[in-house]
């Protein structure tokens, strides 16, 4: 729809087989950013198909996927590998916030920690565009050490790949903490589910945010994390809500006021 952000089915790299939009903002014309909404899923504590405690979500998870006439986009999963897990998913995008909501419904019998993992990718040619050890200058997180802070900020546990602006938060509310992360794992920890950064001009913000954080941080695709999660009893069902912000001209505080003033839960300062 006019004025909305625009979203649109692309193909993901071979080795992740999972639904991959790509979004059209009106604030950052002339590019654009790729999400994975459900990039992978787990629950805390419980090893899951890879033997960690989270599974990717594949196309071959997906039923009922449905582009609707008011841009917005649905499904839900079936056959992940605790099958008594579900969720129903709605991504809703609006002229400069997209927000996705996952109804989580746990039909077993135990109480579980379940995770989300959303993957926003930054387009290179706005986000992008410098050396490497640069990036971590642009992207802000909240840690309780250190309070909203740029990645340079913030102790570095090791350097995935060669790539020293990646790595990732975890919450001390989380029943388990991994001792080590593909993306590299900090030991400071998340204070509040948010992640920005800045465009390479400073024209631009862009932010995701949720008010049940599992994690947050900027990983190996130029990618923005905030990963929600809940507990969830047998037979109970929870939502979890996450949100993209596009701003320009807005700057840092213009992206965290407006992220705060919706999820009254969030926060960041």
């Amino acid at each position: 729809m006019s004025g909305l952000i625009r979203l649109r089915r692309v193909r993901t790299p071979d080795w992740y087989d999972g639904l991959g939009l790509e979004l059209e903002v009106p604030a950052v014309p002339g590019t654009a950013f790729h999400l994975w909404p459900q990039e992978a899923w787990g629950v805390a504590g419980e090893a899951g198909a890879n033997g960690d405690d989270w599974e990717f979500v594949r196309l071959s998870h997906l039923r009922d996927l449905t582009e609707h006439p008011d841009g917005s986009v649905s499904y839900r999963t079936c056959g992940l590998y605790l099958s008594d897990v579900e969720f129903a998913v709605r991504i809703v995008p609006g002229p400069d916030v997209l927000e996705i909501e996952y109804a989580l419904a746990n039909r077993g019998s135990r109480r579980r920690y379940v995770t989300i993992a959303p993957c926003l990718q930054l387009p290179e040619d706005v986000f992008g565009g410098e050396a490497t050890a640069r990036r971590r200058e642009r992207v802000w997180v909240v840690t309780r050490e250190s309070g909203l802070t740029r990645i340079s900020g913030t102790r570095h546990a090791d350097e995935p790949g060669g790539k020293p602006w990646s790595q990732i938060y975890y919450s001390d509310g989380v029943p388990s903490r991994p001792a080590r992360h593909g993306f590299g794992l900090s030991p400071d920890t998340a204070a509040a589910g948010f992640a920005a950064a800045e465009s390479v001009d400073g024209r631009a913000v862009a932010a995701v945010a949720a008010e049940d954080v599992v994690a947050t941080g900027y990983a190996l695709m130029n990618c923005l994390h905030v990963n929600p999660g809940r507990w969830c009893g047998p037979g109970e069902s929870r939502t979890l809500r996450w949100r993209a912000y596009f701003l320009a001209g807005a700057g840092l505080d213009g992206i965290v006021d407006r992220a705060e003033r919706e999820l009254p839960r969030l926060h960041v300062r």
